[in-house]
């Protein structure tokens, strides 16, 4: 793998090939292996043996690397690696009877569910430029709080070969950091956005208008639904609420360390006055979806179902601030 990223081995490039390989597990931003796994690759030459590290390594292959600007000789280095570890994630999975954590939500006898990806490579490409990044979510809690009812979150949105992959941080329990994780199922006129928390006892659903667009004004925000349950010991009855999604369209250096600065519950006085009112419309489910035109100013009695309005999600975009 050394040899295919730099054209040649460890004896010349191994802190270069340590650091890419660490720098591709902080971007990913989840925890399917550890930093001193890595780091004991190099300093124990200790060789991956579990499924986890397999899927990593072939994580990094597969997204890392512009073939077209390889020699043929790593191209077929390339191609080696990615069928030995594809075999290597066959027998790890078949001889180890382990908990499966969903990276999506997947087809099995514990009522997961199986997503069928029909979406040719160009629909993939297009949903991917438009869809695709990091967003700070806005949504009331499941649980009402006077003190501080809202829910600041992270969700982020990518792609993984033909997998389109929907991770979404929250706090659990009100205190530590968690996340649903799973896939999206982009649809003719509607996106589905089904995640799993890592015990596979509660779902999150995200529903959004399917609204591929190519105006960078109208990508700064996705206002849907969030369906999911209360989150109580007592009560786990079906809840949804209206979520509003702001893509980053700043560089995040330290994936974890934003993560941990932004999800959290927060006062309507602790949101940005800059952005307050749009946030304040854009979460209420007590008004209409529908607003005035040319405004966010919600018309006549709310609606009979929760539901949202592509003209007003416009009107949003349009008035957050670039």
């Amino acid at each position: 793998m050394c040899f295919v990223q730099f054209g040649s081995g460890l004896q010349v490039h191994q802190a270069e090939f340590r650091s890419a390989l660490l720098d591709h597990l902080a971007r990913r931003g989840d925890r399917i292996i550890s930093r001193q796994t890595i780091m004991y690759w190099f300093s124990k030459n200790s060789l991956p043996t579990r499924t986890p590290a397999f899927e990593f390594l072939k994580d990094f292959l597969e997204t890392q690397f512009d073939l077209s600007s390889m020699s043929a000789d790593q191209r077929k280095v390339h191609t080696q690696c990615l069928t030995f570890l594809s075999a290597s994630i066959r027998s790890s999975s078949s001889n180890h009877s382990r908990k499966v954590v969903p990276s999506g939500i997947l087809a099995s006898s514990n009522s997961n569910i199986l997503l069928m990806n029909s979406l040719s490579v160009e629909d993939l490409e297009r949903f991917s430029e438009s869809w695709q990044g990091i967003y700070v979510t806005y949504r009331h809690r499941l649980i009402f709080d006077e003190n501080r009812p809202v829910s600041r979150e992270v969700v982020r949105l990518f792609r993984r070969n033909r997998d389109l992959i929907y991770q979404h941080w929250h706090l659990r329990e009100g205190v530590s950091l968690d996340r649903f994780e799973g896939l999206i199922a982009p649809k003719p006129h509607s996106v589905w956005m089904y995640g799993a928390n890592k015990d596979d006892t509660r779902y999150r659903i995200c529903h959004f208008r399917a609204n591929n667009t190519i105006n960078p004004v109208h990508r700064r925000a996705r206002w849907g639904l969030m369906h999911s349950d209360v989150p109580l010991s007592s009560s786990h009855e079906p809840a949804s609420t209206r979520i509003i999604m702001f893509l980053n369209r700043h560089k995040v250096e330290d994936f974890d360390a934003f993560v941990r600065n932004t999800v959290r519950y927060i006062d309507y006085d602790e949101i940005d006055k800059t952005i307050k009112s749009v946030i304040d419309r854009a979460i209420d489910n007590k008004v209409s979806c529908t607003s005035e035109v040319g405004s966010i100013k919600p018309t006549g009695t709310g609606d009979q179902v929760l539901q949202v309005d592509q003209r007003t999600l416009e009107s949003i975009c349009s008035q957050y601030p670039s």
